[in-house]
């Protein structure tokens, strides 16, 4: 359920999850069936606390077979289907239900309605059994799962359930920042939808929990291009609309300073040209004159961009020192205060060469190091003295830098 894998043949990690979907409904099914520790019969049972329990006229009859049960050994009650396994199964089918591709989230709903409206057995220890069912309409069969516009805001009525908060919002993330305009459409709408709610609701534990989701996806995916690429593209459109303004600011700044730590992080060593370029894009937009950041913003993120000015990806370099040129042009005054050195600094930007392909003289290094005075942007001694092509490995350097454009087709 977790293979994102792409090779000449396509999406293969795909064809794996929903063959995975199918499996793993079965498979839940012959448990509950071989299982003898809980009922799970056909007829009007009542769920308590997600519990299938049976019907009064049957319970005596039950506690009696129960009772049997226990005189006779542990032997005979044999479970193989328990609360955490039931979680784990509709997360991840919750997660598949909020991926890009219709043909996983087609797919995933119909699992998820094969599970969650079968009698005989019926699933249980299922979380908030009833408004999970009603969140996601199962009482009205013959949905399209594979329409976005239908699928996304149902799921997102689903997330404010504490058990599956991060498998939904760990797809819809991917689906968020994805190519296809209309997925991406559907998506955006929704969560943007659902955090404005939070903040009307004051519900921060909620916008906290998001920021977590956020960071375990760079932890869990490091290196991995298929789901990062997405999630910096979602992190660029929340920062660009505000929605992540009570994330940076909270508690001294430490949501923003483990973001900045995982896109340094996934930088280095990395040598996918697309992947960088958002992570600059990240970078940048995270400094906002309009919050109380300055500390980290100085010590913290701008060093880093200092940093990828002497990318070792000519591209890199370029797309940076445009980026931060825009982005001093724009808020520079608010961010800085003497506007002499500022415009001498965008001068700089402006006039260098950055996407030479060698420096031996180290002219792009000093001229670096130059912007980083006039902006009083601190840089050790070690980072003052990088050469472009002197960190890079012959294990590590890839022979040209379109190798590195294969990411393109990877998530086309």
């Amino acid at each position: 359920m977790e293979d994102y894998n792409t090779d000449r043949r396509g999406d293969v990690g795909s064809w794996c999850r929903i063959a995975a979907m199918d499996g793993l409904t079965s498979f839940a099914m012959l448990a509950i069936d071989a299982s003898t520790t809980f009922p799970h019969s056909t007829g009007p049972d009542l769920d308590v606390g997600g519990i299938v329990a049976p019907p009064f006229d049957r319970r005596l009859e039950f506690l009696a077979l129960s009772a049997v049960d226990d005189a006779e050994g542990d032997n005979c009650r044999v479970a193989f289907f328990d609360e955490r396994l039931c979680r784990s199964i509709l997360g991840a089918l919750l997660k598949q239900l909020a991926e890009k591709l219709d043909v996983v989230r087609s797919k995933a709903g119909e699992c998820l309605e094969r599970l969650l409206t079968s009698q005989t057995p019926r699933l249980p220890f299922v979380p908030h059994r009833r408004i999970l069912i009603q969140a996601l309409g199962l009482d009205r069969r013959g949905k399209n799962w594979a329409d976005p516009a239908l699928t996304f805001p149902l799921l997102m009525k689903v997330v404010n359930i504490e058990d599956f908060t991060e498998p939904i919002i760990s797809g819809v993330v991917v689906s968020v920042g994805g190519l296809t305009e209309s997925v991406s459409k559907s998506a955006s709408a929704s969560l943007f939808e659902w955090i404005r709610g939070l903040r009307i609701a004051k519900a921060t534990p909620k916008l906290f929990r998001m920021g977590e989701v956020f960071l375990s996806l760079f932890k869990r995916h490091k290196r991995n291009g298929r789901v990062l690429l997405p999630l910096l593209s979602t992190l660029d459109k929340l920062l660009t609309h505000g929605y992540l303004d009570e994330l940076l600011t909270a508690q001294n700044g430490t949501f923003l300073r483990n973001l900045v730590a995982c896109l340094s992080n996934e930088a280095k060593g990395c040598s996918d040209v697309k992947r960088l370029l958002a992570i600059v894009g990240v970078s940048l937009n995270l400094l906002q004159p309009h919050l109380e950041t300055q500390e980290v913003m100085q010590k913290e993120i701008l060093p880093f961009v200092m940093a990828m000015l002497l990318n070792r990806f000519p591209r890199v370099r370029r797309y940076t020192a445009e980026q931060l040129y825009t982005k001093l042009s724009e808020d520079g005054d608010a961010l800085f205060g003497d506007h002499g050195r500022l415009e001498e600094a965008n001068q700089l930007l402006l006039s260098t060469v950055w996407h030479e392909e060698r420096d031996p003289e180290g002219k792009l290094t000093d001229t670096r190091n130059r912007i980083a005075d006039l902006l009083d942007i601190p840089l050790t001694t070690d980072v003052r003295r990088v050469k472009i092509g002197k960190r890079a490995t012959a294990r590590s350097a890839p022979k040209d830098e379109f190798e590195s454009y294969a990411s393109l087709v990877n998530n086309a």
